[in-house]
């Protein structure tokens, strides 16, 4: 077969930089030719390397192998944890495409993917050409280019290393724990501490720097997760798990719009109130808010102290406030509108990924948490955690009262904002009795 050109993905232009090395003249040029005449009659791959049949100027082809250095153990369990721990890879991997950031990251960890040059692979010929490397084995780079094109997986297949068998691994190894490997559980005594902490959040322009902040950029990618499950892991054997949570995202991100449109038309314009305690209680899972009158309203006919008791009243209140209102309010207030406002967003993008927490050694429970692997989500959430302190939010559980880190804090927070939307709307359209105890409930 002829060809024009080479190397016309990023992938195979990738592998030919890195293996053509220094222009050899007449031999690249030769090379090159008798790949895009068709010199290339066969290709086969096996396991760890390539063998091709290449015309040259006698009858019988020559016989060309190239062979790339395995990877070692460590470096398979390097790649193997990456993927584990990165969903939005899994998703792409599982529907047949290469992130080139996975590449990046790799590398990052020491583990090449791609020849760093030609000295990185092993070649041989059956012609007696003197030249390292021949023609014939240069027309084999090229044609591999073009095949790299079509299949970037190969570059995992020349290290030895079946990616999408390893992914299929990772997608069914052990039902029971599917998503949740017992190394990713959080035992939740580990995001809370009883010493308490006085620290204050202090930045004269907080609402000019959260201000910056533009929610738009976080874009729909519930199907993306929703891609990484299987249909009937062990927890859930009266239902197809995939299908249910599949409705779950498209239901709840319709109905959150809906929640959305209907409080935006009942705009508090004039915030008189400042968030002066948020409470979070793990058992129940409730958010209680306590605010008190700011002093320029002090003599207006409405009550001193406001109190939200529950979850709805929370999110109907913050959600109804303008955004101008928060102008020169404090900054407790701010913060407390962001995390609420960030949630909601994450909700209606299908934009979160369950965690499973471990409170007692045969107890645990789920909570709901920003897709990090999502550039876009990491950078906002990390944005509102810098300013969070260890003072904004009580959290309780068991009736002990905790002091959380800052970005413990805002996780639990839009955690189960998430889940108040979750809970809601799932329970009025889809009759999940297992997934609704391990995923909706305590």
């Amino acid at each position: 077969m002829a060809y024009k050109t080479f190397g016309n993905t990023w992938w195979g232009k990738a592998w030919l930089e890195a293996v053509q090395g220094p222009d050899s003249g007449n031999t690249l040029m030769k090379g090159k030719r008798y790949a895009r005449d068709g010199f290339v009659l066969s290709i086969e791959f096996q396991e760890g390397y390539v063998v091709a049949q290449v015309q040259g100027s006698k009858s019988v082809p020559y016989e060309v192998t190239l062979k790339k250095n395995k990877f070692s153990k460590g470096q398979k369990t390097k790649i193997r944890r990456l993927i584990r721990e990165n969903h939005y890879y899994i998703s792409q991997l599982a529907s047949h495409k290469l992130p080139q950031q996975l590449i990046e990251d790799l590398k990052q960890k020491r583990v090449e993917i791609l020849p760093n040059s030609f000295d990185d692979i092993t070649t041989s010929c059956s012609c007696s050409d003197p030249g390292i490397p021949c023609r014939h084995t240069i027309a084999l780079l090229f044609i591999l280019a073009n095949e790299i094109d079509q299949n970037p997986f190969i570059l995992f297949d020349l290290n030895s290393f079946d990616l999408m068998t390893e992914v299929k691994h990772e997608l069914h190894v052990d039902e029971a724990e599917n998503l949740f490997m017992e190394h990713d559980i959080v035992k939740l005594d580990s995001t809370l501490q009883r010493t308490p902490n006085d620290s204050s959040i202090e930045n004269s322009d907080l609402f000019g720097d959260l201000s910056e902040i533009n929610l738009s950029d976080i874009t729909p990618m519930g199907k993306d997760i929703v891609s990484v499950l299987t249909d009937d892991p062990l927890f859930c054997t009266e239902s197809n798990y995939k299908r249910d949570m599949e409705k779950m995202y498209a239901y709840s991100t319709r109905q959150i719009a809906i929640f959305i449109r209907v409080t935006k038309e009942k705009k508090i314009k004039y915030l008189e109130y400042a968030v002066e305690k948020v409470s979070l209680d793990l058992n129940n899972r409730l958010i209680k808010v306590v605010l008190n009158k700011k002093s320029e309203f002090i003599d207006s006919e409405s009550p001193e102290q406001l109190i939200l008791n529950s979850n709805a009243q929370v999110l109907e209140y913050f959600q109804q406030v303008d955004f101008d209102a928060l102008i020169e309010h404090d900054n407790k207030t701010i913060l407390f509108w962001y995390t609420i406002s960030f949630a909601i967003h994450l909700t209606k993008c299908g934009a979160y990924l369950p965690q499973l927490l471990k409170d007692t050694e045969s107890s645990y429970f789920m909570r709901w948490i920003p897709a990090m692997f999502r550039y876009e989500v990491s950078a906002t959430f990390n944005k509102i955690a810098t300013y969070y302190s260890e003072d904004l939010v009580e959290v309780t559980h068991d009736g002990t009262i905790y002091k959380t880190s800052p970005k413990e804090g805002f996780l639990f927070l839009t955690s189960q904002i998430i889940k108040s939307f979750i809970s809601k709307y799932h329970r009025e359209k889809l009759l999940v009795r297992n997934v609704d105890n391990l995923f909706f409930n305590r």
